[in-house]
């Protein structure tokens, strides 16, 4: 019986590992974009209102909002997340003041001391790399300030 719970723990630990590059870069991106130039208008009425002892509402369908403006120049918007803690993928959008894309507009846990910019083939599409693991984050421009972003580990 511990043969065929350690086998299934394998087989689901395995199973979760290959669904994280199945949805690679682009998960949920067009789902994203949409959300965004729906939202435009009452996104940046709302950040803009916000000060810096105000909390940013949630949106439906926005599982939380994280104002990094203080230190990164960000808010994150997390739109979903999929897999287990050590091997999940994390979606959303940032809101980025210096219209420019950031490491930092991603999962708390993304970016920062440590982390370097990749080059990649695509246009307006950038990656970011642990230098000493195999996480990434890759970021696309929606529109002005605003940013699709995926976070794997």
């Amino acid at each position: 019986m511990k043969r065929f719970f350690m086998l299934l723990s394998c087989m689901c630990f395995l199973l979760c590992s290959c669904g994280k590059n199945d949805k690679h870069y682009y998960y949920m991106e067009e789902e994203i974009t949409s959300f965004v130039q729906e939202h435009e208008e009452e996104l940046r009425k709302q950040i803009e209102n916000a000060g810096q002892d105000d909390t940013i509402k949630e949106f439906d369908g926005i599982q939380r909002v994280e104002d990094r403006r203080d230190s990164w120049g960000v808010v994150y918007y997390e739109y979903d997340v999929s897999g287990l803690m050590s091997s999940s993928l994390q979606v959303g959008f940032y809101y980025s003041e210096e219209d420019a894309p950031s490491s930092h507009g991603g999962a708390s846990w993304a970016g920062g001391y440590g982390w370097s910019e990749v080059s990649t083939q695509k246009e307006n599409l950038w990656r970011y790399e642990e230098d000493n693991g195999d996480n990434y984050l890759i970021t696309r421009k929606i529109c002005d300030n605003f940013y699709y972003v995926a976070a794997a580990n």
